[in-house]
């Protein structure tokens, strides 16, 4: 039981390294828009962003949108986790 509190914990602190708004933050701004009847509430870049794109041009939006993020997939590092049945690499 202990070991999975200890590991939600540090699934939830990592999680958290990757939000760019605070969730008390993302709330008031949520609170703020419905009390005073905004039709948008945008929170963060990513989200102008992706209502910016869609805006300029909603035709091809998904297109947009899916090159995107296969371009995003291709600039991140991998992280492979390492099996069994990977073979070690030696240099000799």
């Amino acid at each position: 039981m202990l070991n999975n509190i200890t590991a939600m914990s540090a699934a939830i602190k990592s999680f958290n390294k990757f939000l760019r708004f605070d969730a008390k933050e993302a709330a008031w701004i949520i609170l703020q828009a419905a009390a005073t009847n905004q039709r948008r509430c945008l929170i963060g870049n990513d989200a102008k962003m992706m209502d910016a794109v869609q805006r300029l041009s909603p035709n091809h939006y998904s297109t947009i949108l899916h090159r995107m993020s296969k371009l995003s997939r291709k600039l991140k590092p991998s992280r492979r986790v390492k099996t069994a049945t990977d073979k070690p690499t030696s240099s000799l």
